[in-house]
């Protein structure tokens, strides 16, 4: 929320609060389904965020197959309902799951490094990976902390 709420208030942009990105729900990580702030705190904390947008249901646990695959048919769906272009923020592997769920590629062809951007780009046959982890947005000192 914090990247997205900059990110909006730098392009003027609404956020659609989308739980379908939200990061993998990994039962070694957490016993758990995390608690998370109330979306009126939330809507209290950022603003931007449109009230009126309704957001696919995440279930606890889920294994990496079905994380890759619930922010696959997340982006695809959001895909459709906004033709226009559009920006999701995520983690490591909802950004993975996205750019395998509209790219039709192989895991381990996408670079979800810390701090960096998937662009997947849609064309007329499909979609294409456009930029594949880059962190040219990093000052050098961002990124000598990111690979240290």
């Amino acid at each position: 929320m914090q990247t997205a709420n900059h990110v909006a208030n730098a392009l003027d942009l609404p956020i659609k609060l989308e739980w379908g990105l939200c990061e993998w729900l990994n039962p070694e990580w957490m016993t758990e389904m995390p608690e998370t702030e109330s979306f009126e705190t939330l809507c209290e904390r950022f603003p931007r965020i449109d009230r009126t947008y309704k957001s696919s249901i995440t279930k606890y646990p889920e294994t990496t197959e079905n994380c890759l695959n619930r922010a696959g048919e997340t982006a695809k769906r959001l895909a459709n309902e906004f033709p226009e272009d559009i920006l999701l923020v995520g983690h490591g592997a909802s950004v993975l799951g996205c750019a395998i769920g509209l790219a039709g590629v192989a895991e381990t062809e996408i670079n979800a490094a810390l701090c960096c951007v998937v662009k997947v780009v849609r064309q007329y046959s499909g979609w294409s990976i456009e930029l594949n982890g880059d962190t040219s947005h990093l000052t050098e000192s961002e990124a000598a902390i990111r690979f240290n």
